[in-house]
């Protein structure tokens, strides 16, 4: 499972590592991870808040393909496009596109 969350920094972290999520309105960084379906992370990085969910989540795709050959499948939510699944297919990685449950807002866990 893949996802991304945008998170704001200290005044420490420096103007050129970070951006503007603008969806979320949060000037920061944003955290892409990869977890088992049983919960442990599998990879991860940090970019600046405006690198788009399908950017990040392309890079993740290539990385968890090197480091966790024996992923087939990869859930991801709407934020990530079809050129993700277009890398995930070169690398023999299964995409699969979770819906929200109607009129749910914000973060909702839903079964796998």
């Amino acid at each position: 499972m893949a996802d991304a969350q945008s998170v704001k920094t200290s005044p420490n972290v420096g103007e050129s590592d970070q951006g503007i999520d603008v969806g979320k309105k949060i000037k920061g960084l944003k955290r892409h991870i990869v977890t088992d379906t049983i919960g442990p992370k599998l990879t991860g990085m940090v970019t600046a808040a405006n690198i788009s969910d399908t950017a990040g989540g392309r890079d993740l795709v290539e990385r968890v393909a090197v480091d966790h050959p024996s992923v087939s499948k990869f859930q991801v939510d709407n934020g990530y496009r079809k050129s993700v699944t277009e890398t995930a297919e070169a690398v023999g990685i299964d995409v699969e596109v979770t819906q929200k449950p109607n009129q749910t807002k914000g973060f909702e866990p839903t079964r796998r």
